[in-house]
């Protein structure tokens, strides 16, 4: 039993070990891929000098779009202010709805605003199709975003957002109202209103445990290879061999763990 423990810590001592080998490798290459993509987002001045297939290339190389660039701000940000809806998406396809939605800068401005202060409307599409926007930011002077909109010109913008804001209220109206019946109904264990609560399907895109897999996995091939060559398995008993020295010859083959 004292070598079996010992070739098993030996084991997973070098599963370890190239565990550890592996993880800044893979560590620098997503923070080479993360520098690259916030990079062009920094310096570029319109949307046409990123392209789509440029964003998807470095996403798979595992660039994070929510990480913090030099300036403060983040990848959606920029993609905000440049009025890149591709990458609008995919970011949001990357991370989470929410997560977009909920990024804040150094002055604690969201994407939503910021596609909203630069007057982008393909961006202000996206964020508004896929619900990943908050309407109740306001600015440095106190305006809400419909407010930002109409002090920049821009009407329909101003228009939407105005829609937006009262149909807010109104949902807010409503969930309130189905939360109180729903109260009424539990105490009192009779039915006191028709509200409903509409629940958002919050999933999160959970990266798969990359690293678990990769010592779960080389740890099971080592252990069996291990196993086999020392010949373990019943089948690797001769059928020639006796009863006495096949029980001989199995309790020798523990004893060479």
């Amino acid at each position: 039993m004292i070598d079996v423990s010992r070739r098993l810590g030996r084991v997973i001592v070098g599963v370890l070990i190239l565990t550890v080998l592996f993880l800044p490798v893979n560590l620098r290459a997503h923070n080479q891929a993360t520098t690259r993509l916030g990079n062009l987002f920094i310096d570029a001045k319109a949307a046409s000098e990123i392209t789509k297939e440029k964003v998807e290339s470095l996403l798979k190389l595992g660039a994070d779009p929510t990480a913090r660039l030099r300036d403060g701000a983040t990848m959606v940000h920029h993609a905000a202010r440049l009025g890149h809806a591709d990458a609008i998406s995919l970011f949001i396809d990357k991370t989470n709805v929410f997560i977009v939605r909920d990024l804040e800068d150094k002055q604690r401005k969201t994407p939503f605003q910021w596609a909203v202060e630069s007057d982008q409307m393909k961006a202000f599409g996206i964020f508004r199709d896929r619900s990943a926007f908050r309407l109740s930011v306001k600015h440095a002077d106190g305006l809400n975003l419909a407010e930002i909109a109409k002090k920049n010109n821009n009407r329909e913008l101003a228009d939407e957002l105005y829609k937006m804001i009262e149909a807010d209220k109104i949902g807010r109206q409503e969930v309130l109202m189905a939360m109180e019946n729903s109260a009424r109904v539990t105490s009192s264990g009779q039915k006191a209103g028709t509200g409903t609560i509409v629940k958002s399907d919050n999933t999160s895109n959970k990266k798969p445990p990359y690293l678990l897999c990769f010592f779960v996995g080389t740890t099971a091939v080592l252990l069996v290879y291990e196993a086999y060559r020392h010949k373990v398995f019943p089948w690797q008993v001769s059928d020639e061999v006796g009863e006495d020295e096949e029980e001989s010859l199995m309790d020798a083959k523990f004893t060479l763990w």
